[in-house]
């Protein structure tokens, strides 16, 4: 995850806010790996689709060769949101389209950015938090 901060520091922009690493099973799909997830609150000069393009450059910098959306991979950075900038190609959605179905996702943003209202639904983050069916155990992760 350091890596991958590194990165985003250097060829996306400023870090502002980080929240806790948490450790997650797979969401929705069989294997056994656990995740780590971590939101991060960036400040870019990049647009929404040069973010994409970066986003990509990183992952395959760190190791990910496996685009299937529900396997395994080294890494996942996922745009959640850009400003309240809704987008809508065939490549790209913003805001990200389950990000309010998954605790995996919820739970970190929540943390550094819980007012944030989400565009389409009109909702706070912590609201979406509230209202979220996904079950699975989202715990703080730590390194013991």
């Amino acid at each position: 995850m350091l890596l991958a901060q590194y990165f985003i520091q250097h060829k996306i922009g400023e870090i502002v806010l980080s929240s806790s690493i948490y450790e997650t099973a797979p969401w929705q799909v069989k294997h056994k790996t656990k995740y780590l997830n971590q939101c991060l609150m960036v400040k870019t000069q990049l647009s929404i689709f040069q973010l994409l393009n970066a986003t990509q450059k990183i992952e395959k910098i760190l190791g990910r060769t496996n685009k299937s959306q529900l396997s395994s991979r080294t890494i996942d950075i996922d745009v959640l949101f850009y400003d309240n900038t809704i987008v809508e190609t065939k490549n790209l959605t913003i805001p990200h389209p389950r990000l309010h179905l998954r605790k995996f996702t919820l739970i970190p943003l929540n943390e550094i950015a819980s007012k944030i209202v989400h565009p389409k639904f009109n909702e706070t983050i912590q609201k979406l938090l509230e209202n979220c069916d996904d079950t699975s155990v989202v715990e703080k992760y730590s390194i013991t």
